[in-house]
């Protein structure tokens, strides 16, 4: 296959959720030429928690037409714990989707306190230095 577009988002924007609802605000849209197109979504996404023992749930949700259509489980238990809070670690993923659709696609990564109560971050600058997080699509034809 060729790849015939790709899209990024360079998300900088710092943000916090101590709940069990995902947050959803790093995407990157698509519109595929063909329905029998692939699109492959890859994230790298810097995120950070607030206290020991922290979990996190991590997922990339297709959306077509404001509906979730699918669903790419990167972790359902990601946790990390050194001892220190606002340690931040890079969570990368990948999914070689096949959406059958020449709809305008938004690939979202979708990331939540598993706990429902303690702090993850993304981006969190006072982890240290700078951060930013990215999610790219490429279209690649058949």
């Amino acid at each position: 296959g060729k790849i015939l577009q790709v899209v990024e988002t360079n998300y900088t924007t710092y943000a916090s959720n101590s709940t069990n609802s995902f947050n959803t605000n790093m995407n990157v849209s698509i519109t595929p030429s063909a329905t029998s197109s692939k699109i492959y979504v890859m994230v790298s996404a810097q995120l950070s928690k607030g206290t020991t023992g922290t979990e996190a749930v991590v997922r990339i949700f297709r959306e077509v037409s404001s509906s979730v259509t699918a669903t790419r489980v990167m972790s359902d238990l990601f946790i990390w714990d050194n001892g220190n809070n606002n340690n931040a670690v890079s969570c990368v993923g990948q999914w070689l989707d096949s959406p059958s659709t020449t709809s305008a696609i938004t690939y979202q990564f979708a990331w939540a306190s598993y706990d429902d109560s303690n702090p993850i971050y993304i981006n969190n600058y006072q982890a240290g230095g700078s951060h930013a997080s990215q999610i790219t699509a490429w279209e690649i034809g058949a």
